[in-house]
């Protein structure tokens, strides 16, 4: 970094006027070029600092159902719940239902210089699904699709003046989803749901100095992104008891718009636009129906972010997501005289994969994750309420210099009613 000391000047230069002169480039791909350019040395950071790449890490509404299976979700066309990834799913809804989550999330990051443990929670969205009969169903929701959530910060020196640098950001995407599923007699289940994106990312950038030398510099930028794209997907039921799910989601364009307020520098705010495009994701899954009410399930899912572009620049540092997840469910009791614990559902999995960020010397981030999860019966024998818990670790202090550890509780509501009587 560089920084001019001034000297009986009536303009001050700092370090935030440097970087504006230096940097032309447009104004969100400014904080992941800071990220990356400070390395893994990262003495102080807040909520997860692998969120930091792009406009967040990849985050989404699947219910605590399927969390608690590992997040499996692609093949299982589930009557009792309407947040599966896959639309075709809905074409299984017999009632009216509304599906409403709660996320609490810790993370504990790790590096050389130390280590920081930081909370989040959060509404993690909804899903409000309903069956017209004749094999048609729609849903409307509304879930997160990406999150940016950390304050990284560390001291430097220069000249024998001591300054602070930080950024941090807050925001992300949000999906606002309509999706119509339809079933070809009883062997196929088709489904499309169509995506509005929208979301603001606020980034503030900060340079402290600890002496009267220098002059520090605040800029503050404010991003407001949306766009447009669809997902499609299907259920396949060769065998009574075996099933087939694949779902597909095109790469997608998203505008943007930054305002960026800089201090000490006086005037209206600065006016950027630009696009972001977002990564192509697909996946196929499988799930069978074994005896005594166990029900296996498992998936393949990947998302190609080493393709996003940020104004037709590659964003650094980010790698093609994947992810492969096993899970299980046991049942014990199908009948509404059935007891109570007869009628909750017992669940777990695993998963392991390629987290979307790179290390600083673009080596891949392993990510590994153990679930359990609970489907408790509400009131009458359509509705329930889910809870998972994941246990899990991305990197590792000797193949990536860092390791975050983090543990995920989901609860979520699945609440129904006979609004329709399907035929």
């Amino acid at each position: 970094m560089i920084l001019i000391r001034h000297r009986n000047s009536t303009t001050p230069f700092s370090a935030g006027t440097l970087l504006r002169a230096a940097f032309k480039l447009p104004v969100p791909v400014w904080a992941a070029l800071l990220i990356h350019a400070t390395g893994p040395s990262i003495p102080f950071c807040g909520a997860s600092v692998l969120s930091s790449g792009g406009v967040g890490y990849p985050a989404g509404f699947a219910g605590a159902r399927y969390a608690g299976m590992g997040g499996v979700s692609i093949s299982l066309a589930d009557p009792s719940s309407a947040g599966s990834w896959n639309p075709a799913s809905l074409a299984e809804i017999r009632l009216t239902r509304l599906d409403i989550e709660y996320l609490y999330e810790n993370n504990t990051f790790r590096d050389a210089s130390g280590s920081s443990r930081s909370p989040y929670s959060n509404f993690n969205g909804f899903t409000l699904a309903l069956p017209f009969g004749r094999g048609l169903s729609a849903a409307f929701g509304l879930s997160p699709c990406t999150r940016a959530d950390y304050r990284i910060a560390y001291p430097d020196s220069l000249a024998g003046e001591t300054f602070n640098k930080s950024v941090e950001a807050s925001g992300g995407l949000n999906s606002a989803d309509a999706a119509f599923a339809f079933r070809i007699r009883h062997w196929a289940d088709f489904g499309l749901k169509a995506h509005y994106f929208f979301g603001k990312l606020d980034e503030t950038w900060r340079i402290v100095f600890n002496g009267t030398g220098f002059t520090g510099t605040t800029d503050l930028l404010s991003s407001r992104m949306k766009g447009f794209s669809f997902t499609a997907g299907c259920i396949v039921h060769p065998l009574r008891v075996l099933s087939l799910g694949a779902v597909y989601r095109p790469g997608f364009d998203v505008d943007t718009e930054v305002e960026r307020y800089a201090d000490p520098l006086s005037g209206f705010p600065a006016l950027h636009t630009g696009t972001i495009t977002m990564p192509t994701a697909w996946g196929i899954g499988v799930h069978g129906i074994l005896p005594k009410g166990l029900l296996a399930a498992a998936e393949y899912s990947t998302e190609a972010w080493s393709r996003m572009t940020i104004n037709g620049r590659s964003a650094p540092h980010l790698a093609d997501a994947e992810r492969l997840a096993f899970g299980l469910e046991w049942l014990p009791g199908l009948l509404p005289t059935d007891g109570f614990f007869r009628r909750t559902a017992y669940r777990a999995g695993f998963s392991v994969g390629r987290f979307y960020r790179t290390d600083a010397e673009n080596g891949p981030v392993r990510e590994i994750t153990a679930t359990l999860g609970a489907g408790l019966p509400l009131g009458n024998a359509a509705s329930r309420m889910d809870a998972s818990v994941a246990i899990g670790r991305r990197g590792g202090l000797s193949d990536n210099s860092f390791e975050e550890d983090f543990v995920r509780v989901s609860v979520s509501a699945s609440l129904a009613e006979k609004w329709f009587t399907r035929k």
